[in-house]
C-alpha cells in the first residue's frame, strides 16, 4: 500500500485498518467509503470512539453513497473531508426483458437494516399469495419461509424480469439499506414499492418509485394493492426509473469515475 498513490477502502472495517498501519504524514491518499459507523457512533464505548476519531484524522477522503451518512460524518470528523456519491451496480442487470407473471411480490436483499415483519405483514395485508424473497435471512409469511436464496445472476434477473414489483422494507438507517436491491430492480425496469428511509429517495423521485414511510405495514400493503390492481401504471413507473438509471449515471463503471474524480483533486502528499 505504501506504494501505491491512492489506497480506496469499500467500508469502515478496512479504512480503519488501513489508517492504523499507513504513515501518519505523508504516504498515500486513503479514500473510505462509510456504511455503518456513523449511525453506530453514539453508542460505542468512550475508548473506542476516541480510537476512531483519531484513525479517522488519517483518512483523506470519507465517501458516503447516502445523504444522511454524510451529515452524520461531518458532526463526527468536521475537519475531514466528506463527499456524498451515488451509489452505481453493475449494467448485467440492465435489461428490457419485462415478462410479469410470477412472483407477484419480490423481496431481495440481506441488509441488517431490512424490515422483513413490516414486509410480510404487508403483503398478509394486500392479500398477496404469491411471494419470493431472495435473501439468506428467514421470511414468513402466512407461516410459510418464503425465502430461498438465488443460485447466481441468472436466477436473480429472472426474477426481476418476471416479478410484478419489487417490495423493499427497511428501517431507519443512515447508509442507503436496499440501494443495491432498488438500483437492480430499477435497470430491469421493474416497478418497486420501497420506504423512504436511508437517503434512497435521493436516487429516485416519487414518479419513479413508490415511496412509503418507514415502519406502516398499512401503507406498504395500500401501495402494493395499488401496484398489483394498476398494471399500467406500475409499469409506467418501472420504466421511469429504467430511464433515470441513466440520467443520473447509477452504474457501477460511472461510480468508480466519480471516486477517481474525487480522488484527482487530492494532492498526493509526500509522492512525486
Amino acid at each position: 500500500m505504501s506504494r501505491a498513490d491512492a489506497v480506496y477502502c469499500h467500508t469502515e472495517v478496512e479504512y480503519l485498518a488501513v489508517a492504523a498501519v499507513l504513515p501518519r504524514h505523508g504516504g498515500p491518499i486513503l479514500a473510505g467509503q462509510t456504511i455503518w459507523i456513523f449511525h453506530r457512533f453514539a453508542s460505542l464505548p468512550v475508548l473506542r470512539r476516541r480510537l476512531v476519531r483519531r484513525l479517522i484524522r488519517r483518512v483523506d477522503l470519507l465517501i458516503a453513497n447516502a445523504e444522511p451518512n454524510v451529515e452524520l460524518g461531518r458532526a463526527i470528523a468536521p475537519a475531514a473531508v466528506h463527499r456524498y456519491l451515488p451509489f452505481g451496480i453493475s449494467r448485467a442487470f440492465a435489461s428490457d426483458d419485462r415478462r410479469p407473471g410470477s412472483p407477484q411480490v419480490l423481496g431481495v436483499g440481506n441488509d441488517a437494516a431490512r424490515d422483513w415483519d413490516v414486509f410480510a405483514h404487508a403483503v398478509e395485508d394486500a392479500g398477496v399469495v404469491d411471494v419470493r424473497v431472495a435473501s439468506k435471512a428467514p421470511v414468513h409469511v402466512r407461516g410459510t419461509d418464503v425465502a430461498v436464496a438465488t443460485s447466481g445472476l441468472a436466477e436473480l434477473r429472472e426474477l426481476y424480469a418476471t416479478s410484478a414489483l419489487v417490495l423493499l422494507a427497511a428501517r431507519e438507517n443512515a447508509h442507503a439499506s436496499g440501494i443495491t436491491t432498488l438500483l437492480e430492480a430499477a435497470a430491469a425496469g421493474t416497478p418497486v414499492v420501497a420506504t423512504r428511509t436511508g437517503g434512497l429517495d435521493a436516487y429516485f423521485t416519487d414518479d419513479e418509485v413508490a415511496f412509503v414511510e418507514p415502519g406502516s405495514r398499512d401503507a406498504l400493503s395500500a401501495a402494493v394493492r395499488r401496484d398489483l390492481a394498476d398494471p399500467a401504471a406500475r409499469e409506467r413507473r418501472g420504466r421511469a426509473a429504467r430511464e433515470a438509471m441513466d440520467r443520473s449515471a447509477l452504474w457501477n463503471d460511472c461510480y468508480w469515475r466519480r471516486v477517481v474524480d474525487e480522488l484527482s483533486g487530492l494532492p498526493l502528499g509526500s509522492r512525486p
